[in-house]
């Protein structure tokens, strides 16, 4: 019998295969590629200056690949000064700027199918004025969890009366009994949000596509949505104060956080983040923000909602909503510190 690889384990809801347009060009054995050349000084000092101007912390040979993807996507939306010198957007990194929000409309639908909701509280932000919404993603069985995001909750939210709290779950329906606790917990708090969908990792990007579905329809009041996983603590005053300040600049934006301007697909099959070519081709994800913890305006939402009735799905879900999404929605993505987890 053969063995099945990790990616065949996941559910059927997730469509593999987003298909780029652009080959990646190959790799030299000096290091460099083809059509790109090695690192030029311009394109060093750039980096140094990022990493703190040692020249100890720039990448190996090997590395530099990723180094000049990088640079490639700086030259479309980061400000680099005469002196080779980065110009950052303090307190964050701005990524490649896309623009004003396209039309989406250019796009055919491929979706028409909304979230189908198990438990489906309307009134947590109902007659509530609203400034931001956070959305906990939760596995259906952690409910210690709950309990602590719901007390560390009580204790930050204090002198902040216009944030509201829910947790999406979905489900594990061969685990008996599991469904009557989940719905005692709705009852005693009301703040349960359960998805027809099986609970996996593979299903996280249906979860945050219920985020967005749901804010729209039923907290379409609130200001600012959080993304955040059940076990990240975010500082929730600076995440509003984040967000007032970007808001002053930009409609759409997401703010988050990431550990490189340019990540590339796992494609080591022993890892649980393993992606095939089948499921992603190009050798570089979009820019994109990690999934523990990241926030945007509601309207910003409703666009990437829209965004992904006309993106082919993909398992990741923070590549898959502020990467592939954004990107298609052509809204910008800012690297914040206050988002580091």
């Amino acid at each position: 019998m053969a063995s099945s690889s990790p990616s065949s384990n996941r559910v059927a809801d997730i469509r593999p295969g987003f298909k780029t347009q652009k080959k990646a060009p190959t790799l030299r054995q000096d290091g460099s590629r083809s059509g790109i050349g090695v690192l030029s000084p311009k394109e060093t000092r750039v980096f140094q200056n990022m990493f703190c101007s040692t020249r100890e912390l720039l990448p190996p040979v090997w590395a530099r690949p990723n180094l000049r993807a990088a640079l490639m996507l700086s030259s479309k939306g980061m400000r680099i000064s005469e002196t080779g010198s980065l110009v950052v957007n303090i307190p964050g990194l701005v990524a490649p700027a896309y623009g004003p929000p396209g039309d989406l409309k250019k796009y055919p639908i491929l979706y028409k199918t909304a979230p189908s909701f198990i438990i489906n509280p309307k009134r947590v932000c109902f007659y509530k004025p609203t400034e931001l919404l956070v959305a906990v993603l939760s596995n259906t069985i952690n409910f210690e969890r709950r309990r602590r995001t719901r007390e560390n909750f009580n204790i930050a939210s204090q002198g902040h009366e216009r944030i509201r709290l829910v947790f999406v779950l979905s489900t594990y329906p061969r685990l008996k009994g599991l469904q009557r606790k989940v719905r005692n917990e709705s009852e005693a708090y009301g703040d349960i949000v359960q998805i027809k969908a099986v609970e996996s990792y593979g299903n996280l990007t249906l979860k945050s596509l219920a985020i967005l579905f749901w804010a729209i329809h039923h907290c379409s009041n609130a200001s600012y949505v959080l993304k955040q996983d059940d076990d990240v603590n975010l500082s929730l005053p600076d995440v509003i104060r984040a967000l007032r300040e970007k808001s002053l600049q930009f409609h759409h934006f997401i703010l988050g956080n990431s550990k490189l301007l340019v990540e590339s697909p796992i494609r080591d099959e022993l890892s649980k983040y393993y992606t095939s070519p089948q499921e992603f081709q190009d050798s570089y994800y979009p820019t994109f923000v990690h999934g523990p913890g990241y926030a945007f305006p509601l309207a910003t939402g409703a666009l990437l909602y829209q965004a992904s009735l006309r993106t082919r799905l993909f398992w990741l879900e923070d590549v898959y909503i502020t990467g592939l999404c954004a990107a298609r929605a052509r809204v910008p993505i800012f690297f914040d510190q206050r988002f580091v987890t």
